[in-house]
């Protein structure tokens, strides 16, 4: 892990993943290797909220393919919740859309650069920093 191995981690999260790194990788190749469905959740907790997003490229570095890795966050993610409503783009249900250039199955680090979010038909993006900043 990137930020454990460059000392940016907060001093509890370095003793916990020190303790249980090697069964946390372990139970990582057991699941990436199973059927089990899986739900995108984070540990923000540990983490400052906005890695949250690096979510994605862990699933897929502990050996889950990207295609199951967004499942996870959309439709997975809503079935194991049981919403119906959710995690599908079709008529009558409620979904976000999120856009971001690159292509996410191709290269998952591409879902860490949103462009957009489309929530109920309108869509938000992070204003452009002004020319006088």
């Amino acid at each position: 892990m990137q930020p454990l191995r460059a000392g940016t981690l907060p001093d509890q999260a370095v003793w916990k993943f020190r303790r249980d790194n090697e069964r946390i990788l372990a139970s990582q190749r057991l699941l990436a290797g199973s059927e089990v469905k899986v739900a995108y959740g984070t540990d923000c907790g540990m983490f400052p909220f906005s890695h949250g997003i690096l979510e994605f490229q862990a699933m897929v570095n502990a050996g889950i393919n990207s295609v199951r890795a967004l499942k996870a966050g959309t439709s997975v993610a809503a079935e194991l919740l049981g919403r119906s409503d959710l995690g599908v783009l079709a008529p009558g249900k409620l979904a976000d859309i999120v856009g971001m250039p690159g292509d996410p199955v191709a290269d998952i680090s591409a879902t860490a650069k949103v462009d957009f979010v489309m929530k109920a038909g309108v869509v938000y993006r992070v204003p452009e920093p002004s020319a006088d900043h």
